[in-house]
Parts: structure tokens; sequence; C-alpha cells
């Protein structure tokens, strides 16, 4: 029977391949899609008159749910999504010009056109309250008292 060389490593043994380093296992479920095209695409169909329930539903695209897991995970697509949602919305209020000049003079028309239109700055009012919300003024009286007028007042 042999003695092993206590001197000797398996790792000194030249016929011996490295160790590969092994890559991080997967969870379960099917690989993603996330790539730059696909954040591209998502936020130039963003843009169009498309709501993201909509846009989910085309062929090609990812679940919402998936779209929205991305939204967390991944800040570029964060950020590029944020910027091309505030396009749309300044695109929607772009459009409400375009929706009040084609009405036609039908009373049904008409209706439709102010329901169209309202609905439309009612989402530009929540999602870019700053730009588009309506802006309430506080009107403040403020008198300029002295230390002993401020005491005066108390007492």
């Amino acid at each position: 029977m042999r003695k092993k060389n206590p001197s000797k490593t398996p790792t000194d043994n030249p016929a011996a391949k490295p160790a590969e380093p092994t890559k991080p296992k997967r969870g379960p479920g099917r690989p993603t899609t996330y790539s730059a095209e696909m954040v591209e695409r998502i936020c130039a169909a963003l843009m169009e008159p498309c709501s993201l329930n909509r846009l989910c539903k085309r062929p090609g695209m990812p679940a919402r749910a998936v779209v929205c897991r991305w939204l967390i995970r991944h800040e570029e697509f964060r950020l590029a999504y944020q910027a091309a949602m505030a396009v749309r919305i300044d695109l929607v209020v772009d459009e409400t010009l375009d929706i009040a000049d084609d009405a036609e003079l039908d009373p049904a028309a008409i209706s439709k056109a102010k329901l169209m239109i309202d609905s439309r700055w009612r989402m530009a009012e929540r999602l870019a309250a700053r730009k588009y919300g309506i802006k309430q003024q506080v009107e403040t009286s403020v008198t300029q008292l002295t230390h002993e007028q401020w005491l005066e007042h108390l007492t």
C-alpha cells in the first residue's frame, strides 16, 4: 500500500484540471427578457397614447408584473420609464388641442371630445401635479409685530 505524500496537494498535480468557477444558480422560472433593446421598446411605446396594460398584451412584450419588477430592480429602466412617462404626459396634454379642434358640431361628438379632454387633463394633473395641477394660492396676511407687541398680545 502506497502512502500519500502530505506535501502534495491535489492542485500540485499537473494532470488535474483547475476547477471552473461556478455560476450562481438562478431561481426557478423562465429566463428574463430584460435587455437594453426591450427597455427602449417599452419606453418608445409608452410615449404613444397606450397604457401599460395594453402595451403588455402585445405579442413579444413582457407581462405587466414583469415590467413592475424591472422598475424595482433596474435603476436604468426606472429612469428611462420616468422620462418616457414625462414626455407622454406632455404629448397627451398637447393632444387635447387636436381633439378640441377636430370635434364636430354634433352634440354627441362634443360630449365625447369633452370627456376625452377632461380625462387627459385629470391624468396630467395626477401624474405631473407640479406642472399641470391646479395651483392653489394661499393668501397670508403677515403683520410685523415687535417683541413687545407680541408679549402684550399674549397677556
